[in-house]
């Protein structure tokens, strides 16, 4: 009756404290310590294998438990060395996002945002092998295909910006059309800029 009446307003620290007193899964308790996209999808999957209200045939049918929890218990080290890259990930997406703060070069800037962006999908990809070795006790056999940040057009704009940032670098006696060359690479800095934007949509 607690797990249905969550559900009505889904708070994750109620819905941790829920789990944690009808779990034994200490991985998981501990998982939740820290809020994220995921772990709040988890913790309601989790918590929605103790309400009543999931019929029967929606229940995934598992190996029994005692083939997972062994598989578990000899491929720990597997998950400890998981949870140490996730950590290695996180710190590296904080000193980007510092970076990407001080810094004013666009260019600079540019690939800090796609360092940003391939560091949040390698998390991703983490948080999806942790999961499935909690279901199974292995990795998966499959690798997932990692998302292609840079798209054709964007790596195209980034070369013809650098192209553009150093030919306007030269005399003024030796450019033609100057201001005509500066219009044009404001416009495709914007480009550049509302590209990396539109890609942000991924979780930083």
């Amino acid at each position: 009756m607690e797990v249905h009446k969550w559900f009505e307003n889904k708070d994750y620290w109620q819905g941790v404290a829920i789990f944690n007193r009808l779990s034994t899964n200490q991985f998981l308790k501990d998982l939740f310590q820290s809020k994220s996209e995921y772990t709040v999808k988890k913790l309601e999957d989790e918590l929605r294998k103790f309400s009543s209200d999931v019929p029967e045939s929606e229940v995934e049918i598992k190996p029994p438990v005692n083939q997972v929890e062994q598989k578990k218990f000899d491929n720990s080290h597997i998950v400890k060395k998981l949870k140490y890259d996730l950590q290695q990930i996180y710190r590296q997406i904080d000193s980007n996002r510092f970076a990407l703060a001080r810094c004013k070069s666009d260019k600079t800037r540019l690939e800090y945002a796609i360092q940003i962006l391939k560091l949040v999908e390698r998390k991703r990809m983490i948080f999806e092998k942790i999961d499935h070795f909690e279901e199974h006790g292995e990795l998966p056999d499959i690798v997932t295909k990692q998302t292609v940040f840079v798209t054709p057009e964007l790596q195209r704009l980034y070369v013809q910006v650098n192209k553009m940032e150093k030919r306007l670098q030269k005399p003024d006696d030796q450019l033609r059309n100057k201001a005509k060359s500066e219009q044009k690479l404001r416009e495709k800095k914007a480009r550049i800029a509302q590209l990396v934007a539109e890609r942000k949509g991924v979780e930083l």
